[in-house]
């Protein structure tokens, strides 16, 4: 197989956002020629936010105006066969650059060199799907396009898009299937990959049609392919330990068997301080991933709403996708107290893990009980066997030595083994 040219591949998730942003000026070019009767007024004015009799006129008979296709032709917009054109041909070199790319780094690290195929094949997406994201992320990160659009759309100010207007630029999208893409249960908004605000003079019940649609600054981040710490109150990032030497066993064959699934969901069985953290964060980095870590005493807060437990778990599972991460669960460690409050969320909590079943999850917890069917659904135990001598002496003096001397830990951690 022929190497790909240097100069073909993407060396930067920068450099797709401006062949994106070549593609999203044609694609404001043939708006402007398609949508003539919109934005040119019947005195030969260049005026989009005043609606025109030719508005209607166009709206009533589907059909340019010949006052507005010659202020066009005057001003030398190209036509709408030319937009065409160089719409096709930019979206061709963005199609080849991306498969010599993807050939390149072989399909691995999609999220450093590609990382809208990475959004593709994580969450499911289709090509014109992720194509909306890069007009939004082009619209909110570089003022360039910004006023592009606010000339295209007649505003003074930055005038956010919303599905009326993305129809019309989309007009290869048949509208019934712009509304599914846009409707709460879609992947876009099911997983957290946008958002949609209100227009204040409707508020609650602004139509879907005129919501403004946002990219949350997470997703700008990752597609320009930049680094982002986890940002979410509630969840951490666990790291392997430097000195865990501790020998491989049947549990950590098993774990990463399960862990080597895209959908796992595991109950990590066994009592604190038997190593269950400190395993599942070496077989994940083993297999090149991370693990967050999520408290659930969180969810039992007493001013806290369904939704809100359910737009923060959807974020947390757009995060361990976007990290490659595995999610856990210290379900042992929900307070009695707490155990009743969380009835309250089985069916949310249940529900939103259920929507995303190309994720894997884990749950330590002593042992399985309704509630923790209710909440996870049954889970393939792995169940922890009391430590041997020197394993328990490697656990108290791993977990001793954040508090005391390694020589003192050392000691400590042979008298208190059982």
């Amino acid at each position: 197989m022929t190497e790909p040219s240097e100069n073909i591949i993407y060396q930067s998730p920068r450099e797709i956002m401006d062949d994106y942003g070549a593609w999203f000026a044609a694609l404001c070019l043939r708006y402007i020629r398609q949508h003539s009767d919109f934005i040119v007024n019947d005195f030969g004015t260049f005026a989009p936010a005043i609606p025109s009799l030719s508005e209607i006129v166009h709206i009533l008979s589907n059909s340019n105006s010949q006052l507005s296709q010659n202020w066009l032709d005057e001003h030398e917009v190209p036509t709408l066969e030319q937009c065409s054109e160089l719409l096709a041909m930019i979206m061709t070199s963005i199609r080849e650059r991306t498969e010599a790319t993807f050939e390149s780094c072989e399909g691995i690290h999609l999220d450093k060199y590609l990382p809208g195929e990475f959004l593709k094949q994580a969450f499911g997406l289709e090509s014109y799907e992720i194509e909306m994201l890069m007009v939004l992320a082009l619209i909110q990160y570089d003022e360039r396009y910004a006023r592009i659009w606010r000339y295209v759309s007649g505003a003074a100010e930055y005038a956010p898009l919303n599905a009326s207007y993305l129809q019309r630029l989309f007009d290869f999208v048949d509208p019934e299937k712009f509304r599914r893409v846009l409707s709460a249960q879609s992947s876009l908004r099911r997983n957290v990959l946008i958002s949609l605000g209100v227009v204040p003079s409707w508020k609650s019940d602004t139509p879907l049609a005129y919501a403004p649609i946002f990219l949350p600054n997470r997703i700008l981040s990752f597609l320009l392919g930049e680094p982002a710490d986890i940002d979410i109150s509630g969840v951490k990032l666990l790291r392997m330990t430097d000195d865990d030497k501790h020998r491989s066993t049947a549990v950590d064959k098993e774990l990463s068997r399960l862990l080597s699934k895209r959908s796992s969901r595991i109950g990590i069985i066994g009592y604190s301080g038997m190593g269950r953290t400190t395993v599942l964060c070496r077989i994940a980095h083993k297999l090149g991933m991370r693990v967050l870590e999520i408290d659930l005493n969180l969810f039992c807060e007493d001013n806290l709403e369904p939704a809100s437990i359910a737009n923060f778990l959807c974020t947390v599972l757009r995060e361990t996708r976007l990290q490659k991460a595995v999610l856990l669960f210290r379900f042992m460690e929900v307070s009695e107290a707490n155990h009743h409050k969380l009835i309250r969320l089985v069916h949310v909590i249940y529900d939103i893990l259920s929507s995303a079943p190309s994720s894997r999850v884990c749950v330590t917890l002593p042992h399985q009980t309704s509630l923790s069917r209710d909440v996870f659904g049954e889970l393939n135990e792995i169940v922890f066997p009391r430590p041997k001598r020197d394993d328990q002496v490697y656990y108290w003096r791993h977990n001793l030595s954040h508090y005391l001397p390694e020589t003192d830990a050392q000691n400590v951690a042979v008298e208190v083994q059982y």
